[in-house]
């Protein structure tokens, strides 16, 4: 029987909690990826998966909790998310943007750019990858960077 996970199987993160379902499965939460259910037998299949498909599943499990749903992960389905073509930039964007203004409440509203759900919008876990996709919304005016000197919150802008 292999060993339960220490970090995140998808993100690797060190920051989980698990815990065991009745049956073959497990919660498992993660400072990046938030709550899933996993089977056994899918835990095992990450194992031997790649990045790309890694991040399919990480933009998979936003999906579902953006609409609601409760992620659960088995060997069916997991065939099915590393088969799907990945987001496209532009779909990337887009998801970020829309889930900074459900965040927002007040017009100019500041958040920390490392808030789990923007993290997750943004559909990856590579740090380097996310703040290209920042630097990319700073640089199209959609987002502004609060001017501190940690450059660590950000807000919508009027045309994001």
């Amino acid at each position: 029987m292999a060993e339960p996970p220490t970090q995140c199987p998808i993100c690797d993160s060190p920051h989980i909690s698990r815990a065991p379902l009745t049956g073959d499965r497990e919660t498992i939460g993660c400072g990046q990826c938030s709550h899933y259910e996993i089977s056994r037998n899918a835990l095992r299949k990450l194992e031997t998966a790649d990045q790309p498909k890694k991040k399919k599943l990480f933009q998979w499990i936003f999906d579902h909790q953006a609409i609601g749903e409760s992620p659960v992960i088995n060997t069916q389905n997991l065939d099915v998310i590393f088969s799907r073509p990945p987001k496209s930039f532009s779909e990337t964007v887009e998801n970020f943007l829309i889930e900074l203004d459900k965040k927002t409440g007040e017009f100019g509203e500041w958040f920390p750019r490392s808030e789990q759900r923007l993290v997750q919008a943004s559909g990856t876990f590579d740090r380097e990858a996310y703040q290209y996709l920042i630097k990319y919304l700073q640089d199209a005016s959609l987002i502004s960077i609060h001017p501190d000197h940690t450059g660590s919150r950000i807000a919508l802008s009027p045309l994001g």
